[in-house]
């Protein structure tokens, strides 16, 4: 009687043995497949916050002042803010890019908010009008820093 016993407890147990071995295989697994989706949720994280922010980020080739006449000229800066310069007048605004437009939104009201579809070439700024101007078309020439 004593070897069924035996026999019996020692089948128990390889039972026990591969029934614990197949568990730990089953946690390892769900651990993998837990890494894996949180590296990916990680990755996709970092990619929107990367595209977010290079999406916000002014076109760096319309930083700068751009002289349109003797007396006019338009300040982009890199914050996103400007300044249209007439004279001994001030007229200070904030822009956004999208594409190849630009949208100035003036802290005054006299002075209405417009679009502009831009384009610079060398040191030229070139600005079709849009919505809120007359619709003309304006070449402004960069003024170069004075070091």
């Amino acid at each position: 009687m004593s070897d069924f016993n035996n026999m019996q407890s020692n089948s128990v147990n390889r039972q026990s043995s591969y029934y614990n071995r197949r568990a730990a295989k089953r946690r390892r697994q769900r651990r993998k497949r837990r890494l894996l989706l949180l590296t990916f949720v990680l990755i996709v994280a970092v990619i929107t916050v990367i595209v977010i922010t290079l999406a916000n980020k002014p076109d760096t080739k319309i930083i700068g002042v751009w002289q349109y006449d003797a007396y006019t000229k338009y300040e982009f800066h890199e914050d996103g803010s400007g300044c249209l310069c007439a004279d001994d007048v001030h007229y200070e605004y904030t822009y956004k890019l999208s594409g190849d437009k630009v949208h100035i939104d003036f802290e005054e009201d006299v002075v209405r908010d417009c679009d502009y579809t831009y384009s610079v070439e060398e040191n030229t700024l070139t600005l079709i009008g849009g919505d809120g101007t007359d619709g003309g078309t304006y070449k402004l020439e960069k003024q170069l820093s004075e070091s």
